[in-house]
């Protein structure tokens, strides 16, 4: 059913959390541009978001130390982008990177996006891959993959989010920068899929009348019964590992509603794992003494 982590699994987690949530909270400075413009005579501290640039004032102390900051940021982002490289060999030494790479690659570009949390989360047997860093334990492969839980899809090939708000942006189009060859799978265009054969189902709480797709030519959200409660259940999330070794962030409803609401199958043993799960929150383990 599932194997405990290994001490050495655990201080690898704890290291790369804590390397990952500082190469994120510096990422947003990293994709700014800034420089000094001279006019009239003055310069002036200018900043670069994609395509707008504005003035942030004359040359100041403020704006100066504004400049420090920034540059600091961008050191740190560039440092901890390259330590978080070099610990993916051991996060594969190590069989942590347990999440299949189409999902993570949809599960960065939608933290990128800012979508990632309120806007969608990780729903079905992905979500397992969370539970597993926030208790300490690895699930089987085979209980992940066959959908033991009720759940009819294989977690291997397709990844469910659900919405709760939606998106000016349209989810098809953060899915082809993820993967460039996603499209709509169907002539009802209710999921997408990517050359492999890999699908993204999208689903919605049940609305009257039926949600209008989110842009042009993007995938409906599917209403589902149920995914009122989804929509407003607590969320909780974990840093997970890919396949390439690299972490990305996963949010998906907390543990304790999903197995409340007969969102996957009450068995003793998952109920179990489950409960370790909420009590282990944001990795907040120690190594065991019974762990080798």
């Amino acid at each position: 059913m599932s194997t405990e982590l290994t001490n050495e699994q655990r201080r690898q987690l704890i290291d790369i959390q804590q390397v990952f949530e500082a190469w994120r909270s510096s990422r947003k400075a990293a994709r700014r541009h800034m420089r000094w413009l001279r006019r009239h005579g003055f310069e002036y501290l200018h900043y670069k978001t994609g395509r707008t640039e504005r003035s942030l004032g004359r040359r100041s102390q403020e704006t100066e130390a504004r400049m420090a900051d920034h540059k600091t940021a961008r050191e740190r982002h560039r440092r901890t982008g390259e330590r978080l490289k070099s610990m993916a060999r051991v996060n594969r030494a190590l069989r942590l990177n347990r999440v299949p790479q189409p999902a993570v690659r949809v599960l960065r570009a939608l933290d990128e996006a800012g979508l990632l949390g309120d806007d969608l989360f990780v729903i079905g047997t992905n979500a397992l891959y969370g539970y597993e860093m926030q208790s300490g334990v690895l699930f089987d492969s085979a209980l992940v993959a066959t959908g033991d839980f009720d759940l009819p899809w294989d977690a291997r090939h397709r990844l469910r989010l659900a919405i709760s708000r939606l998106s000016p942006g349209g989810v098809l189009g953060l899915l082809k920068e993820a993967d460039a060859t996603y499209s709509s799978a169907d002539d009802y265009g209710f999921r997408a899929r990517n050359a492999d054969g890999y699908y993204v189902d999208l689903f919605c709480p049940e609305a009257e009348p039926p949600r209008a797709r989110l842009a042009e030519g993007d995938i409906d959200p599917i209403p589902t019964a149920g995914g009122n409660w989804l929509a407003a259940a607590p969320k909780t999330e974990a840093v997970v590992i890919g396949q390439d070794g690299l972490p990305a962030r996963m949010v998906c409803v907390d543990p304790r509603i999903g197995f409340t609401n007969g969102g996957f199958r009450n068995s003793g043993a998952v109920r179990r794992l489950a409960a370790r799960a909420t009590r282990s929150k944001r990795m907040s383990w120690r190594p065991s003494a019974r762990s080798s």
